[in-house]
Protein backbone atom coordinates (compact mmCIF):
# COMPACT_ATOMS: atom_id res chain seq x y z
CA UNK A 1 0.00 0.00 0.00
CA UNK A 2 1.43 3.67 -0.82
CA UNK A 3 1.57 6.35 1.90
CA UNK A 4 -0.57 9.58 1.43
CA UNK A 5 2.87 11.16 1.70
CA UNK A 6 4.31 9.07 -1.59
CA UNK A 7 1.23 9.08 -3.20
CA UNK A 8 1.42 13.23 -2.93
CA UNK A 9 4.37 13.14 -3.98
CA UNK A 10 4.04 11.47 -7.42
CA UNK A 11 0.85 13.37 -7.67
CA UNK A 12 2.77 16.70 -7.60
CA UNK A 13 5.53 15.53 -10.03
CA UNK A 14 2.71 14.56 -12.49
CA UNK A 15 1.01 17.83 -12.24
CA UNK A 16 4.44 19.72 -12.73
CA UNK A 17 4.91 17.85 -15.90
CA UNK A 18 1.62 18.20 -17.27
CA UNK A 19 2.28 22.07 -16.52
CA UNK A 20 5.50 22.27 -18.17
CA UNK A 21 3.70 20.51 -21.19
CA UNK A 22 0.70 23.39 -21.38
CA UNK A 23 3.53 26.12 -21.18
CA UNK A 24 5.33 24.76 -23.73
CA UNK A 25 2.46 24.57 -25.80
CA UNK A 26 1.12 27.57 -25.06
CA UNK A 27 4.29 29.03 -26.06
CA UNK A 28 4.70 27.45 -29.00
CA UNK A 29 0.93 29.12 -29.94
CA UNK A 30 2.26 32.56 -29.69
CA UNK A 31 3.37 34.19 -32.65
CA UNK A 32 6.88 35.21 -33.18
CA UNK A 33 7.81 38.83 -32.95
CA UNK A 34 7.80 41.47 -35.60
CA UNK A 35 10.92 42.18 -36.92
CA UNK A 36 11.61 45.40 -39.04
CA UNK A 37 14.11 45.31 -42.36
CA UNK A 38 15.44 48.11 -43.43
CA UNK A 39 17.07 49.00 -46.92
CA UNK A 40 19.33 52.02 -47.92
CA UNK A 41 21.46 52.30 -51.27
CA UNK A 42 22.17 56.18 -50.83
CA UNK A 43 22.06 57.41 -47.01
CA UNK A 44 23.68 54.88 -44.57
CA UNK A 45 25.17 52.58 -48.16
CA UNK A 46 23.59 48.79 -47.07
CA UNK A 47 24.94 45.52 -48.01
CA UNK A 48 23.16 41.99 -48.62
CA UNK A 49 25.18 40.52 -46.29
CA UNK A 50 23.98 42.73 -43.17
CA UNK A 51 21.02 41.65 -41.28
CA UNK A 52 19.29 44.50 -42.25
CA UNK A 53 17.45 44.66 -38.64
CA UNK A 54 18.44 48.20 -38.45
CA UNK A 55 18.83 51.38 -39.76
CA UNK A 56 22.88 51.11 -39.49
CA UNK A 57 22.86 47.42 -40.84
CA UNK A 58 20.79 48.01 -43.99
CA UNK A 59 20.40 45.82 -46.87
CA UNK A 60 21.01 46.76 -50.22
CA UNK A 61 18.71 45.83 -53.05
CA UNK A 62 15.30 45.08 -53.52
CA UNK A 63 16.09 41.59 -55.23
CA UNK A 64 17.52 40.73 -52.14
CA UNK A 65 14.29 41.38 -50.28
CA UNK A 66 12.45 39.39 -53.16
CA UNK A 67 13.92 36.42 -51.89
CA UNK A 68 13.69 36.44 -48.22
CA UNK A 69 10.78 34.85 -46.31
CA UNK A 70 8.74 36.88 -43.79
CA UNK A 71 6.54 36.70 -40.97
CA UNK A 72 2.99 38.11 -40.09
CA UNK A 73 3.55 41.60 -38.74
CA UNK A 74 6.95 41.87 -40.63
CA UNK A 75 7.86 45.41 -41.84
CA UNK A 76 10.03 46.07 -44.69
CA UNK A 77 11.11 49.83 -44.74
CA UNK A 78 13.36 51.82 -47.91
CA UNK A 79 15.10 54.67 -46.94
CA UNK A 80 13.73 58.13 -48.15
CA UNK A 81 15.41 59.93 -50.91
CA UNK A 82 16.81 56.57 -52.82
CA UNK A 83 16.08 55.11 -55.64
CA UNK A 84 16.32 51.26 -56.69
CA UNK A 85 15.76 50.53 -60.26
CA UNK A 86 14.24 47.37 -59.51
CA UNK A 87 10.95 45.46 -59.11
CA UNK A 88 9.24 44.50 -55.91
CA UNK A 89 7.83 41.02 -55.81
CA UNK A 90 6.31 40.59 -51.79
CA UNK A 91 7.92 36.88 -51.34
CA UNK A 92 5.28 36.22 -48.28
CA UNK A 93 1.73 36.90 -47.31
CA UNK A 94 1.05 38.28 -43.73
CA UNK A 95 -2.27 37.36 -41.34
CA UNK A 96 -5.56 39.53 -40.82
CA UNK A 97 -4.04 40.05 -37.40
CA UNK A 98 -0.80 40.81 -38.40
CA UNK A 99 0.13 41.60 -42.39
CA UNK A 100 3.23 42.16 -43.80
CA UNK A 101 4.52 45.78 -44.68
CA UNK A 102 6.05 47.34 -47.07
CA UNK A 103 6.93 50.68 -46.53
CA UNK A 104 9.40 54.02 -45.70
CA UNK A 105 11.49 55.38 -43.45
CA UNK A 106 13.87 58.17 -42.96
CA UNK A 107 12.45 61.82 -43.97
CA UNK A 108 12.63 63.04 -47.34
CA UNK A 109 10.85 62.72 -50.89
CA UNK A 110 9.52 58.95 -51.21
CA UNK A 111 11.80 55.96 -51.67
CA UNK A 112 11.32 55.05 -55.47
CA UNK A 113 10.98 52.53 -57.55
CA UNK A 114 11.78 52.86 -61.47
CA UNK A 115 11.16 50.30 -63.76
CA UNK A 116 13.53 51.87 -66.18
CA UNK A 117 16.77 52.31 -67.05
CA UNK A 118 18.71 55.95 -67.71
CA UNK A 119 20.24 57.00 -70.02
CA UNK A 120 21.57 60.88 -69.06
CA UNK A 121 25.49 60.81 -69.67
CA UNK A 122 26.88 61.57 -72.99
CA UNK A 123 28.45 57.95 -72.29
CA UNK A 124 25.49 56.19 -72.68
CA UNK A 125 25.14 57.58 -76.45
CA UNK A 126 26.87 56.44 -79.77
CA UNK A 127 26.51 57.69 -82.76
CA UNK A 128 25.75 55.32 -85.29
CA UNK A 129 25.35 57.72 -88.81
CA UNK A 130 24.16 61.32 -89.54
CA UNK A 131 21.83 62.19 -87.00
CA UNK A 132 20.97 58.58 -85.38
CA UNK A 133 22.27 57.88 -81.61
CA UNK A 134 21.47 54.31 -80.07
CA UNK A 135 22.44 52.78 -76.44
CA UNK A 136 21.71 49.51 -75.42
CA UNK A 137 18.13 48.53 -74.59
CA UNK A 138 17.78 44.62 -73.78
CA UNK A 139 14.08 44.46 -73.50
CA UNK A 140 11.43 46.29 -75.88
CA UNK A 141 10.21 49.39 -73.94
CA UNK A 142 6.62 50.47 -75.01
CA UNK A 143 7.40 54.09 -74.92
CA UNK A 144 10.33 56.39 -74.10
CA UNK A 145 10.10 59.10 -71.93
CA UNK A 146 12.24 62.40 -71.89
CA UNK A 147 13.34 64.65 -70.09
CA UNK A 148 10.61 63.44 -67.42
CA UNK A 149 7.40 63.58 -68.73
CA UNK A 150 7.40 63.89 -72.35
CA UNK A 151 6.30 60.78 -74.48
CA UNK A 152 8.68 60.16 -77.59
CA UNK A 153 6.98 59.55 -81.00
CA UNK A 154 7.72 55.73 -81.68
CA UNK A 155 8.16 55.29 -85.68
CA UNK A 156 7.97 52.10 -87.33
CA UNK A 157 11.39 51.86 -89.23
CA UNK A 158 15.24 53.02 -88.16
CA UNK A 159 15.09 54.99 -91.67
CA UNK A 160 12.07 56.73 -90.56
CA UNK A 161 14.27 58.58 -88.26
CA UNK A 162 14.21 62.27 -89.19
CA UNK A 163 12.75 64.80 -86.90
CA UNK A 164 14.05 65.49 -82.98
CA UNK A 165 11.71 63.56 -80.74
CA UNK A 166 11.41 60.76 -82.48
CA UNK A 167 12.95 56.80 -81.59
CA UNK A 168 12.62 53.06 -82.58
CA UNK A 169 13.74 49.91 -80.74
CA UNK A 170 16.10 47.49 -82.82
CA UNK A 171 15.15 44.54 -81.41
CA UNK A 172 17.78 42.65 -83.66
CA UNK A 173 20.87 44.36 -82.15
CA UNK A 174 18.62 45.37 -78.60
CA UNK A 175 18.91 48.59 -78.41
CA UNK A 176 16.96 52.35 -78.77
CA UNK A 177 17.72 54.41 -81.74
CA UNK A 178 16.74 58.35 -81.35
CA UNK A 179 16.87 61.07 -83.97
CA UNK A 180 19.01 63.91 -82.55
CA UNK A 181 21.56 66.53 -84.28
CA UNK A 182 24.00 66.05 -81.43
CA UNK A 183 24.46 63.45 -78.74
CA UNK A 184 21.08 63.27 -77.05
CA UNK A 185 22.45 63.32 -73.49
CA UNK A 186 24.26 66.93 -73.87
CA UNK A 187 20.65 67.86 -74.60
CA UNK A 188 17.89 66.00 -72.42
CA UNK A 189 17.37 62.74 -69.67
CA UNK A 190 15.39 59.64 -70.74
CA UNK A 191 13.81 57.09 -69.34
CA UNK A 192 13.98 53.69 -70.95
CA UNK A 193 11.55 51.17 -69.96
CA UNK A 194 12.38 47.93 -69.09
CA UNK A 195 10.47 46.18 -65.89
CA UNK A 196 6.90 45.54 -66.22
CA UNK A 197 6.38 46.28 -62.94
CA UNK A 198 7.94 48.57 -60.39
CA UNK A 199 5.81 46.64 -57.87
CA UNK A 200 4.22 42.40 -58.71
CA UNK A 201 2.29 40.69 -56.19
CA UNK A 202 0.75 37.18 -57.29
CA UNK A 203 -1.14 35.10 -54.92
CA UNK A 204 -0.51 37.31 -51.73
CA UNK A 205 -2.69 37.76 -49.13
CA UNK A 206 -2.74 40.22 -45.85
CA UNK A 207 -0.08 42.44 -47.21
CA UNK A 208 0.04 46.39 -47.23
CA UNK A 209 2.64 48.34 -49.38
CA UNK A 210 2.70 51.88 -48.49
CA UNK A 211 4.45 55.11 -48.86
CA UNK A 212 6.63 54.71 -52.16
CA UNK A 213 7.08 56.19 -55.72
CA UNK A 214 6.64 53.84 -58.30
CA UNK A 215 7.46 55.28 -62.02
CA UNK A 216 8.06 54.44 -65.48
CA UNK A 217 7.32 51.10 -65.48
CA UNK A 218 7.18 48.87 -69.34
CA UNK A 219 3.30 48.25 -68.19
CA UNK A 220 2.30 48.71 -64.98
CA UNK A 221 3.67 50.62 -61.38
CA UNK A 222 1.22 48.19 -59.06
CA UNK A 223 -0.02 45.14 -60.28
CA UNK A 224 -2.12 43.24 -57.77
CA UNK A 225 -1.89 40.13 -60.19
CA UNK A 226 -4.37 37.45 -60.56
CA UNK A 227 -3.47 35.76 -63.83
CA UNK A 228 -0.68 33.79 -62.17
CA UNK A 229 -1.76 30.44 -63.31
CA UNK A 230 -2.91 29.19 -59.68
CA UNK A 231 -6.03 29.15 -58.17
CA UNK A 232 -5.15 32.20 -55.37
CA UNK A 233 -5.58 35.77 -56.29
CA UNK A 234 -4.91 38.59 -54.06
CA UNK A 235 -6.82 38.75 -50.89
CA UNK A 236 -6.91 41.55 -48.47
CA UNK A 237 -4.12 43.49 -50.20
CA UNK A 238 -3.75 47.08 -49.24
CA UNK A 239 -1.94 49.77 -51.56
CA UNK A 240 -1.78 53.12 -49.48
CA UNK A 241 0.24 56.36 -49.98
CA UNK A 242 1.58 55.18 -53.40
CA UNK A 243 3.01 57.74 -55.87
CA UNK A 244 2.13 55.75 -59.11
CA UNK A 245 3.72 57.76 -62.45
CA UNK A 246 4.26 57.59 -65.71
CA UNK A 247 3.70 53.65 -66.56
CA UNK A 248 3.09 52.80 -70.36
CA UNK A 249 0.02 51.09 -69.46
CA UNK A 250 -1.78 51.46 -66.06
CA UNK A 251 -0.33 53.10 -62.88
CA UNK A 252 -2.38 50.46 -60.26
CA UNK A 253 -3.99 47.44 -61.56
CA UNK A 254 -6.08 44.84 -59.47
CA UNK A 255 -6.82 41.80 -61.52
CA UNK A 256 -8.12 38.21 -61.39
CA UNK A 257 -7.82 35.31 -63.55
CA UNK A 258 -9.15 36.63 -67.21
CA UNK A 259 -10.53 33.13 -67.28
CA UNK A 260 -12.75 33.44 -63.76
CA UNK A 261 -11.04 30.75 -61.96
CA UNK A 262 -9.21 33.16 -60.13
CA UNK A 263 -10.69 35.62 -57.65
CA UNK A 264 -9.08 39.06 -56.19
CA UNK A 265 -11.19 39.79 -53.42
CA UNK A 266 -11.24 42.83 -50.92
CA UNK A 267 -7.98 44.53 -51.80
CA UNK A 268 -7.78 48.37 -51.50
CA UNK A 269 -6.26 51.19 -53.10
CA UNK A 270 -6.40 54.69 -50.73
CA UNK A 271 -4.44 57.71 -50.71
CA UNK A 272 -2.45 57.04 -53.86
CA UNK A 273 -1.46 59.57 -56.26
CA UNK A 274 -1.97 58.34 -59.73
CA UNK A 275 -1.36 60.33 -62.72
CA UNK A 276 0.37 59.99 -66.71
CA UNK A 277 -0.28 56.81 -66.83
CA UNK A 278 -0.71 55.90 -70.76
CA UNK A 279 -3.81 53.98 -70.22
CA UNK A 280 -6.13 53.76 -66.97
CA UNK A 281 -5.16 55.44 -63.54
CA UNK A 282 -6.38 52.88 -61.51
CA UNK A 283 -7.47 49.67 -62.89
CA UNK A 284 -9.57 47.02 -61.71
CA UNK A 285 -11.07 44.02 -63.44
CA UNK A 286 -12.23 40.05 -64.04
CA UNK A 287 -13.22 38.65 -61.50
CA UNK A 288 -12.37 41.42 -58.60
CA UNK A 289 -14.42 41.59 -55.48
CA UNK A 290 -14.82 43.59 -52.82
CA UNK A 291 -12.21 46.17 -54.25
CA UNK A 292 -11.89 49.71 -52.52
CA UNK A 293 -10.74 52.79 -54.17
CA UNK A 294 -10.92 55.46 -51.67
CA UNK A 295 -9.72 58.91 -51.26
CA UNK A 296 -7.02 59.24 -54.45
CA UNK A 297 -6.04 61.39 -56.92
CA UNK A 298 -6.25 60.63 -60.09
CA UNK A 299 -5.22 62.68 -62.81
CA UNK A 300 -3.98 62.92 -67.12
CA UNK A 301 -3.79 59.31 -67.37
CA UNK A 302 -5.48 57.90 -70.62
CA UNK A 303 -3.02 59.26 -72.89
CA UNK A 304 -2.07 56.61 -75.30
CA UNK A 305 -3.75 57.52 -78.31
CA UNK A 306 -3.84 53.80 -79.48
CA UNK A 307 -5.76 52.66 -76.86
CA UNK A 308 -9.70 53.15 -76.53
CA UNK A 309 -11.85 53.00 -73.33
CA UNK A 310 -8.75 54.65 -70.99
CA UNK A 311 -10.15 56.04 -67.89
CA UNK A 312 -8.68 57.69 -64.64
CA UNK A 313 -10.54 54.92 -62.17
CA UNK A 314 -11.95 51.96 -64.49
CA UNK A 315 -13.16 48.46 -63.73
CA UNK A 316 -13.97 45.73 -65.95
CA UNK A 317 -15.34 43.08 -65.98
CA UNK A 318 -15.22 39.87 -68.96
CA UNK A 319 -18.19 39.56 -70.98
CA UNK A 320 -21.80 40.17 -69.65
CA UNK A 321 -22.32 37.49 -67.36
CA UNK A 322 -19.29 36.17 -66.74
CA UNK A 323 -16.56 36.64 -63.92
CA UNK A 324 -17.81 40.58 -63.06
CA UNK A 325 -17.05 40.81 -59.57
CA UNK A 326 -19.38 43.20 -57.52
CA UNK A 327 -19.67 44.58 -53.97
CA UNK A 328 -16.95 47.19 -55.04
CA UNK A 329 -16.80 50.68 -53.78
CA UNK A 330 -15.02 53.75 -55.43
CA UNK A 331 -15.72 56.66 -52.96
CA UNK A 332 -13.75 60.28 -52.32
CA UNK A 333 -11.36 60.39 -55.35
CA UNK A 334 -10.49 62.97 -57.15
CA UNK A 335 -10.45 62.11 -60.77
CA UNK A 336 -9.97 64.85 -63.20
CA UNK A 337 -7.95 65.83 -66.79
CA UNK A 338 -8.00 62.41 -68.01
CA UNK A 339 -7.58 61.61 -71.70
CA UNK A 340 -6.63 65.10 -72.43
CA UNK A 341 -5.36 64.89 -75.62
CA UNK A 342 -6.57 61.85 -77.42
CA UNK A 343 -9.01 61.53 -80.19
CA UNK A 344 -10.89 58.22 -79.50
CA UNK A 345 -13.40 56.57 -76.62
CA UNK A 346 -10.71 57.08 -73.78
CA UNK A 347 -10.91 60.22 -71.58
CA UNK A 348 -13.75 59.00 -68.81
CA UNK A 349 -12.92 59.67 -65.06
CA UNK A 350 -14.63 56.50 -63.13
CA UNK A 351 -16.29 54.12 -65.70
CA UNK A 352 -18.06 50.53 -64.25
CA UNK A 353 -17.84 48.52 -67.41
CA UNK A 354 -19.41 45.03 -67.52
CA UNK A 355 -19.53 44.45 -63.71
CA UNK A 356 -21.82 42.30 -61.25
CA UNK A 357 -23.78 43.54 -58.55
CA UNK A 358 -23.58 45.90 -55.32
CA UNK A 359 -20.77 48.33 -56.82
CA UNK A 360 -21.43 51.60 -55.12
CA UNK A 361 -19.85 55.58 -56.64
CA UNK A 362 -20.04 57.81 -54.57
CA UNK A 363 -18.70 60.95 -53.19
CA UNK A 364 -16.74 61.23 -56.10
CA UNK A 365 -15.18 65.13 -57.39
CA UNK A 366 -14.83 64.32 -61.25
CA UNK A 367 -13.89 67.53 -63.68
CA UNK A 368 -12.36 68.10 -66.91
CA UNK A 369 -11.80 64.77 -68.15
CA UNK A 370 -11.77 64.34 -72.39
CA UNK A 371 -15.06 61.92 -72.29
CA UNK A 372 -17.07 61.06 -69.36
CA UNK A 373 -17.11 62.06 -65.62
CA UNK A 374 -18.85 59.36 -64.78
CA UNK A 375 -19.89 56.09 -67.31
CA UNK A 376 -21.86 53.01 -66.14
CA UNK A 377 -21.90 50.27 -68.54
CA UNK A 378 -23.38 46.65 -68.97
CA UNK A 379 -23.77 46.76 -64.92
CA UNK A 380 -26.73 45.35 -62.69
CA UNK A 381 -28.04 47.09 -59.60
CA UNK A 382 -25.06 49.57 -59.34
CA UNK A 383 -25.45 52.89 -57.48
CA UNK A 384 -23.86 56.53 -58.04
CA UNK A 385 -24.47 58.80 -55.61
CA UNK A 386 -23.56 62.29 -54.08
CA UNK A 387 -21.15 62.95 -56.87
CA UNK A 388 -19.70 66.16 -58.31
CA UNK A 389 -19.48 65.54 -62.52
CA UNK A 390 -18.40 69.63 -63.68
CA UNK A 391 -16.42 70.03 -67.24
CA UNK A 392 -16.52 66.88 -68.78
CA UNK A 393 -17.79 66.25 -72.61
CA UNK A 394 -20.71 64.26 -70.71
CA UNK A 395 -21.30 64.47 -67.27
CA UNK A 396 -23.19 61.36 -65.93
CA UNK A 397 -23.59 58.82 -69.07
CA UNK A 398 -25.69 54.83 -68.16
CA UNK A 399 -25.43 53.38 -70.95
CA UNK A 400 -26.33 49.87 -72.92
CA UNK A 401 -27.21 47.04 -70.50
CA UNK A 402 -27.61 48.46 -67.49
CA UNK A 403 -30.35 47.24 -65.59
CA UNK A 404 -31.62 48.54 -61.95
CA UNK A 405 -29.02 51.40 -61.57
CA UNK A 406 -29.37 54.18 -59.54
CA UNK A 407 -27.98 58.01 -59.86
CA UNK A 408 -29.08 59.67 -57.09
CA UNK A 409 -28.14 63.03 -55.53
CA UNK A 410 -25.31 63.62 -57.98
CA UNK A 411 -24.65 67.53 -59.22
CA UNK A 412 -23.62 67.73 -62.56
CA UNK A 413 -22.41 71.33 -63.90
CA UNK A 414 -21.30 72.66 -67.67
CA UNK A 415 -20.60 69.64 -69.52
CA UNK A 416 -21.72 69.19 -72.90
CA UNK A 417 -24.55 66.98 -72.17
CA UNK A 418 -25.12 66.67 -68.63
CA UNK A 419 -26.55 63.30 -68.32
CA UNK A 420 -27.46 60.76 -70.72
CA UNK A 421 -29.16 57.38 -70.96
CA UNK A 422 -29.17 55.05 -73.21
CA UNK A 423 -29.11 51.71 -74.90
CA UNK A 424 -28.35 50.06 -78.05
CA UNK A 425 -30.20 49.14 -80.78
CA UNK A 426 -30.77 45.58 -81.45
CA UNK A 427 -27.89 44.24 -78.99
CA UNK A 428 -29.65 42.42 -76.62
CA UNK A 429 -28.48 45.21 -74.26
CA UNK A 430 -31.37 47.46 -73.27
CA UNK A 431 -31.59 49.75 -70.18
CA UNK A 432 -34.28 48.49 -67.94
CA UNK A 433 -35.61 49.85 -64.94
CA UNK A 434 -33.16 52.53 -64.09
CA UNK A 435 -33.46 55.43 -61.12
CA UNK A 436 -32.60 58.92 -61.95
CA UNK A 437 -34.08 61.13 -59.00
CA UNK A 438 -32.54 63.91 -56.76
CA UNK A 439 -30.06 64.93 -59.77
CA UNK A 440 -29.04 68.42 -60.27
CA UNK A 441 -28.44 69.22 -64.35
CA UNK A 442 -27.49 72.85 -64.72
CA UNK A 443 -25.29 74.96 -67.64
CA UNK A 444 -23.84 73.11 -70.82
CA UNK A 445 -25.72 72.24 -73.83
CA UNK A 446 -28.32 69.45 -73.36
CA UNK A 447 -30.18 68.86 -69.90
CA UNK A 448 -30.62 65.31 -70.56
CA UNK A 449 -30.50 62.89 -73.48
CA UNK A 450 -32.19 59.67 -72.75
CA UNK A 451 -32.92 57.51 -76.47
CA UNK A 452 -32.28 54.14 -77.64
CA UNK A 453 -33.83 52.93 -74.86
CA UNK A 454 -33.47 55.78 -72.31
CA UNK A 455 -37.00 57.14 -73.26
CA UNK A 456 -38.55 53.67 -72.47
CA UNK A 457 -39.05 52.53 -75.94
CA UNK A 458 -37.94 49.75 -78.37
CA UNK A 459 -34.31 49.02 -76.32
CA UNK A 460 -35.60 50.18 -72.94
CA UNK A 461 -38.38 50.50 -70.08
CA UNK A 462 -39.08 51.33 -66.39
CA UNK A 463 -36.49 53.67 -66.36
CA UNK A 464 -37.81 56.40 -64.02
CA UNK A 465 -36.81 60.24 -63.70
CA UNK A 466 -38.42 62.05 -60.88
CA UNK A 467 -37.60 65.03 -58.47
CA UNK A 468 -34.44 65.89 -60.42
CA UNK A 469 -33.71 69.68 -61.04
CA UNK A 470 -32.27 69.81 -64.80
CA UNK A 471 -32.25 73.62 -64.89
CA UNK A 472 -34.89 76.75 -65.86
CA UNK A 473 -36.48 75.21 -68.95
CA UNK A 474 -34.98 76.34 -72.29
CA UNK A 475 -34.69 75.72 -76.35
CA UNK A 476 -34.03 71.65 -77.05
CA UNK A 477 -33.12 71.12 -73.35
CA UNK A 478 -33.80 67.66 -72.84
CA UNK A 479 -33.97 64.90 -75.45
CA UNK A 480 -36.27 62.21 -75.50
CA UNK A 481 -35.73 59.52 -78.18
CA UNK A 482 -36.17 61.53 -81.90
CA UNK A 483 -37.17 64.31 -80.23
CA UNK A 484 -36.07 67.77 -78.68
CA UNK A 485 -38.44 69.57 -75.86
CA UNK A 486 -38.36 72.81 -74.76
CA UNK A 487 -40.48 72.67 -71.54
CA UNK A 488 -41.28 70.35 -69.13
CA UNK A 489 -44.38 70.23 -69.57
CA UNK A 490 -44.24 68.48 -73.17
CA UNK A 491 -41.47 66.38 -72.01
CA UNK A 492 -43.12 64.88 -69.00
CA UNK A 493 -46.68 64.18 -71.70
CA UNK A 494 -43.96 62.22 -74.60
CA UNK A 495 -44.28 58.68 -74.80
CA UNK A 496 -42.30 57.10 -72.44
CA UNK A 497 -42.38 59.20 -69.81
CA UNK A 498 -44.25 59.64 -66.93
CA UNK A 499 -47.65 60.86 -68.43
CA UNK A 500 -48.98 64.45 -67.18
CA UNK A 501 -47.73 67.80 -66.40
CA UNK A 502 -45.98 67.58 -62.83
CA UNK A 503 -45.56 64.06 -63.10
CA UNK A 504 -41.78 64.35 -63.07
CA UNK A 505 -41.56 65.94 -59.68
CA UNK A 506 -38.89 68.55 -61.47
CA UNK A 507 -37.82 71.50 -60.09
CA UNK A 508 -38.21 73.84 -63.23
CA UNK A 509 -36.11 77.19 -61.54
CA UNK A 510 -32.26 76.81 -61.61
CA UNK A 511 -30.73 75.85 -58.50
CA UNK A 512 -28.63 78.89 -56.58
CA UNK A 513 -24.83 77.53 -56.14
CA UNK A 514 -22.95 79.22 -53.88
CA UNK A 515 -20.02 80.30 -56.28
CA UNK A 516 -20.70 78.00 -59.77
CA UNK A 517 -18.50 79.92 -61.29
CA UNK A 518 -15.31 78.62 -58.62
CA UNK A 519 -16.61 75.36 -58.75
CA UNK A 520 -18.65 75.73 -55.57
CA UNK A 521 -21.83 73.48 -55.84
CA UNK A 522 -23.02 73.89 -52.11
CA UNK A 523 -26.55 75.73 -52.08
CA UNK A 524 -27.51 78.79 -51.21
CA UNK A 525 -30.20 79.96 -48.94
CA UNK A 526 -33.43 80.49 -50.77
CA UNK A 527 -31.94 77.64 -53.86
CA UNK A 528 -34.94 75.94 -55.16
CA UNK A 529 -32.64 72.54 -54.99
CA UNK A 530 -33.25 72.77 -51.09
CA UNK A 531 -35.94 70.04 -49.26
CA UNK A 532 -37.16 69.18 -52.73
CA UNK A 533 -36.17 66.06 -53.39
CA UNK A 534 -37.73 62.45 -52.47
CA UNK A 535 -36.72 60.69 -49.13
CA UNK A 536 -34.73 57.46 -50.47
CA UNK A 537 -34.58 55.73 -47.05
CA UNK A 538 -31.85 55.62 -44.90
CA UNK A 539 -29.01 54.11 -46.74
CA UNK A 540 -28.94 56.89 -49.00
CA UNK A 541 -29.59 59.56 -46.21
CA UNK A 542 -25.75 60.71 -46.01
CA UNK A 543 -25.16 63.53 -48.53
CA UNK A 544 -22.40 65.57 -48.56
CA UNK A 545 -21.17 68.52 -46.09
CA UNK A 546 -20.38 72.07 -47.70
CA UNK A 547 -16.97 71.81 -45.35
CA UNK A 548 -15.82 68.70 -47.74
CA UNK A 549 -12.36 68.83 -49.45
CA UNK A 550 -11.05 66.33 -51.88
CA UNK A 551 -9.96 63.95 -51.67
CA UNK A 552 -8.71 63.33 -48.29
CA UNK A 553 -11.52 65.81 -45.97
CA UNK A 554 -14.82 64.32 -47.34
CA UNK A 555 -17.56 64.47 -45.22
CA UNK A 556 -21.13 63.63 -44.94
CA UNK A 557 -24.50 65.08 -43.02
CA UNK A 558 -27.93 63.14 -42.90
CA UNK A 559 -30.44 64.66 -44.97
CA UNK A 560 -32.91 63.64 -42.38
CA UNK A 561 -31.52 66.14 -39.46
CA UNK A 562 -31.19 69.19 -41.62
CA UNK A 563 -34.37 71.02 -43.00
CA UNK A 564 -37.66 69.62 -43.65
CA UNK A 565 -36.77 67.70 -46.54
CA UNK A 566 -34.05 66.13 -48.57
CA UNK A 567 -32.34 68.35 -51.01
CA UNK A 568 -31.80 67.75 -54.60
CA UNK A 569 -28.20 67.72 -55.60
CA UNK A 570 -24.41 66.27 -53.91
CA UNK A 571 -24.89 68.81 -51.12
CA UNK A 572 -27.19 68.83 -47.98
CA UNK A 573 -28.33 72.59 -47.12
CA UNK A 574 -27.26 73.67 -43.15
CA UNK A 575 -28.99 76.69 -42.31
CA UNK A 576 -26.64 78.78 -40.41
CA UNK A 577 -28.71 81.03 -37.78
CA UNK A 578 -26.82 84.15 -36.08
CA UNK A 579 -27.58 84.35 -32.33
CA UNK A 580 -29.92 86.63 -31.10
CA UNK A 581 -28.78 89.85 -29.68
CA UNK A 582 -29.68 90.23 -25.64
CA UNK A 583 -32.87 91.93 -25.01
CA UNK A 584 -32.12 92.79 -22.33
CA UNK A 585 -28.92 94.81 -20.71
CA UNK A 586 -28.04 95.42 -17.18
CA UNK A 587 -25.27 98.10 -16.52
CA UNK A 588 -23.72 98.24 -13.09
CA UNK A 589 -22.39 101.29 -11.99
CA UNK A 590 -19.84 101.60 -8.97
Amino acid sequence: MVSQRSWQSLDLRGYRRSRCLLIFFVLLALPLSATTYYVDNCVTVGSDSNNGTSTSTPWLTIAHVNAQTFNPEDSVLFQSTCTWREQLVPPSSGSSASPITFGAYGSGALPRILGSTSANSTSNWTNLTGNVWYTPASATPNVLWRDTSTVMTLVASQSALNADGQWWYDSTNLRVDVYSTVNPASLHTFEIPQRNYGVWAYDKSYVTVQNLSISYANVYDVMLDGNSGSSLGNQNVIINGITAQYAAHHGIAVVGNYNGTTASDNNIVENCTVAYNGWTGIQGGYDVSGLTVLSNIVHDNAWDTAQNYSAGIRVVGGEPGTNNGGNMTIQNNQVYSNGIGQTNSSGTGIHLDTTGTGNVVQYNLVYNNRFTGISVELTTSAVASYNISYGNLTGMYLARGDNGVAFYNNTMYNNTTNLVVEGQTGTGFPVINNLIQNNITESGTTQLRADIGGDNGTDGSGNVYTYNSFGTAGTNFITWGASKYSTYASWEAATGNCGKTGCSHSIQTAPTFTNAGSNNFTLISGSSAIASGTNLGSTYQMGLSSSSLWPSSVSTLNQNSHGSGWEIGAFVFVQHISPAPPTIISITVH
